[in-house]
């Protein structure tokens, strides 16, 4: 899944 990429990369943006 690509989407799942997305939704991955946002929640390491929101921990960092």
């Amino acid at each position: 899944g690509r989407h799942r990429f997305k939704q991955w990369v946002s929640k390491t943006q929101k921990t960092v």
